[in-house]
């Protein structure tokens, strides 16, 4: 589209051969995921235009899900992140839901994500859950000071959320 294209030539952009673009705010140090690993984002998805289709940040919980799925974009995206990164990414609609969209009410055929949109996602990786549970945490400081596991780490603010996850994991 011709918004992706503009949005390709602005410095800091990258521009992947699928059409996917992104800007690295921040750079992780953690793993990255494989298709098969659980993750949890925190992130805001918008249209170009603006309107918010789906906030983790205003619910106030991060989400976490499959990997393999969701969009393909996402997964394209996640897989190059490494834990703790925050990326701007843009998701054109080949890579998101195409030419269907997202249907919020079919009768009065109002979308959630219109047909053709692209997708812009502000979004931090925390966390990832393989078939071995390694676990990495994203924080907004470069304080990595509080051990969780060997070989992990945690932030004092994601404390009380991750040994929540960790004891439901281990209770299971």
């Amino acid at each position: 589209t011709t918004w992706l294209a503009e949005n390709g030539s602005k410095d800091g952009i990258i521009s992947t051969e699928s059409g996917l673009q992104y800007q690295v705010i921040s750079s992780g140090k953690g793993n990255k995921p494989t298709s098969t690993d659980q993750v949890t984002v925190h992130y805001h998805g918008t249209l170009t235009d603006g309107t918010i289709f789906d906030s983790s940040i205003d619910r106030g919980e991060p989400a976490t899900f499959a990997l393999n799925r969701v969009i393909e974009g996402w997964q394209q995206t996640l897989q190059e992140m490494p834990v703790g990164s925050k990326w701007k990414v843009y998701i054109p609609e080949n890579l998101g839901y195409g030419i269907t969209g997202v249907i919020k009410d079919a009768k009065n055929e109002e979308y959630i994500i219109p047909p053709s949109s692209t997708l812009i996602f502000p979004a931090i990786i925390l966390l990832t859950l393989s078939g071995t549970f390694s676990i990495k945490v994203w924080s907004n400081s470069n304080d990595f000071s509080y051990p969780l596991l060997s070989n992990n780490i945690i932030s004092e603010q994601f404390s009380y959320f991750l040994y929540l996850r960790i004891s439901s994991l281990v209770s299971t």
